[in-house]
Formats: structure tokens, sequence, C-alpha cells
């Protein structure tokens, strides 16, 4: 099966690391801009109409009638680069990867502004957001639930976002290094410890997990790496974080994969590897298609499908050796993921 705990590049550290993660995870082809916040707000990071801020937890009710971005804003969300358009992401793909993008409401995003990140003492906090308020004080009780700002310093997101924010920077200042170090290279390094706690504190969990998935589908097959593979922080930026115990991409998922589909088996055929599976229920299923290093080859999008047999196949001339079919499936309303070894 294949995990996250699955090490990509083994024994590549530093720059070495970095530099094969953009050679191999950069997407060639995004969304445009509009596009993306679109498809986020609508498809990727709302439950069922609800669209909630990520650093107050502020939500919104879309109107499904409406254009998604438009209505949102007008309702007080907008998108956030958690990464600043000044530093870097403020044209083409930098602008629009939807790994670096997320929902907030519109004025703790624009108090956040372009501040860099880290751990604020409460007695020196000067702003503390939750829902749609704000206050100079601290909050007497649920302060992990606020974000909060030392103005014209640093701004600390709330305590379930921190490992997410460390995840979106360290996959935007990997993958586009050059345009970020265009602006200010030394912008992230203030930054890092704080990130590398963050990313240990707060692990990736399953609804980030499916949030990658669902964002590589429009991004040329392209996951946030950082959160497949849990260990690339600490190879690529924290030398000192204990190492981890990643979580399975089929980890406390609340519809099992087993309901959807099962797998009856795998063998070769002339040069191809057959999957053979049967589809259990009507759901949406996408293939991807890694090597042994955990690297993505390619993505089959095989659209809406009815109950029956499927064999899934791989050319074998493009890639030797045992391979791992990453089976995402969307029904009822969420993803459900499955992978298993095919020799």
């Amino acid at each position: 099966m294949f995990i996250s705990a699955q090490t990509i590049f083994p024994g590549l550290t530093g720059e070495e690391l970095a530099d094969s993660l953009r050679a191999n995870f950069r997407p060639q082809q995004v969304l445009t801009y509009g596009e993306a916040r679109d498809t986020l707000w609508r498809n990727i990071d709302s439950e069922g109409n609800t669209l909630v801020g990520v650093y107050s937890g502020f939500s919104v009710e879309l109107d499904p009638s409406l254009d998604p971005t438009q209505d949102a804003f007008a309702k007080g969300i907008n998108a956030e680069h958690t990464y600043p358009r000044a530093f870097g992401a403020d044209f083409g793909n930098p602008e629009a990867d939807m790994h670096n993008l997320f929902p907030t409401r519109v004025q703790v995003n624009s108090d956040r502004g372009n501040l860099p990140f880290g751990d604020i003492n409460d007695n020196q906090t000067d702003d503390w957001y939750f829902l749609d308020q704000e206050q100079s004080n601290p909050p007497a009780n649920n302060r992990d639930l606020y974000s909060e700002r030392l103005q014209n310093s640093r701004f600390e997101p709330r305590e379930e976002h921190k490992g997410n924010v460390a995840r979106a920077m360290f996959y935007f200042y990997t993958i586009y290094r050059p345009e970020a170090d265009a602006v200010l290279p030394s912008w992230i390094d203030q930054q890092l410890d704080d990130l590398c706690q963050w990313h240990l504190d707060d692990p990736v969990d399953i609804r980030e997990l499916n949030r990658s998935s669902a964002i590589a589908f429009y991004q040329d097959g392209k996951e946030n790496p950082f959160v497949v593979d849990c260990s690339l922080a600490r190879r690529a930026y924290c030398p000192n974080l204990p190492q981890q115990q990643c979580l399975s991409s089929t980890e406390d998922v609340n519809l099992p994969a087993e309901v959807l589909i099962q797998v009856i088996g795998s063998n070769r055929h002339a040069n191809e590897k057959i999957l053979s599976i049967e589809i259990l229920k009507p759901l949406r299923l996408e293939v991807d298609w890694y090597d042994a290093l955990g690297r993505m080859l390619s993505t089959q999008q095989l659209g809406y499908l009815s109950e029956g047999l499927l064999q899934l196949k791989y050319n074998e001339r493009m890639a030797s050796g045992p391979l791992v079919a990453r089976l995402r499936m969307w029904h009822d309303g969420r993803w459900v993921m499955k992978s298993t070894v095919v020799r």
C-alpha cells in the first residue's frame, strides 16, 4: 500500500532534495487565478455550500446559482496567498497555484498582509481574530481557536491551521524558488524555526491529504509533496526535527474504500501491467500511477463509472519494476483513496 510515509527521493536532503522536488512537482499547467478561486470555493474547500475561512473559522453559505468567487467576496471571504503575492506569487502559475491559496475572511486577510508567520507571546498580541470578531484583549477561553497579529511584526494562525501553513510555505518556496528569490531571498529564513515546529505539532490529516489530491486533478497531477511525504520538511528545511509517522492515504476516512471497490488482483500481459477491480457503487474514478520512489508517472481520469468489473492498464515500457496504483474515488461528496502495488 502506498502511504505518505513512503519516502520521496530517499537519500536526498537540503538543496539537492529541493531541486529534485522542483523538477518533478512543479505543475506546467494550472488554472487561471479566477478559475482557481472558483474551483476551490465550489469543488474543494466548501462542504455542501458552506465555505470556512481558515484563520478565524468565519463561514458563509454560498449560493450555487452564483459565481462562487463573487458570492464569497460579497459575504466576506476572499483568497489568501499563504506565501504573499508581494514576495513572488503575483503573476502566472505562482499566483494561481491552489496549493498556496486558502479562503480567508477579508479583514483578516488584509490585516495579515505581507507579515511573516511566527509564534506571538499572548501578552504582546495586538489583535485576536475569531469568527467575524476582532479584539485587542486576550480571550478568556479557547485561545487556540483564534489567530493573532503583532502589528508590523508577524502573524500567528490558529492552532488547527498552523501545519497547513507550514506545508504551503515549504511548497511555494521549493516549487517557485526562482520567483521568490528574485524578490526577497531571505524572507522565509526568519520564519523557518516556527514553521518547522508547526509542521511537527499539527501533522497532516485526511482532510489536508484529500485537498492536495483534489487540487492535483486540476494542476498537471502534481500534489503538494510536503503533504504526501511528511519527512520532506525535515530533510529539506528542518534537520533538527525528529522523524514522524506520516498519515496513510487510507487512514481515518469516513467512508472505507472497500465499500466502493474491491481489488481482485494484478498481472502482466505483453507490455502492460493490469489491475483488476470490481466497482461496487457508482463513483468518479481517477488513477495515479507511481514508481517505487513515490514519483507520479501518469494520471488516468476515467470519469463516472457504474458497478461492474474494470481492468486498469499501464504500459510497462514506461516504467519497470513494481508500481503503485493510487485509486481516487469521488463518492457522496468526498474523496476516498486506496492504493495497491501492481507487480
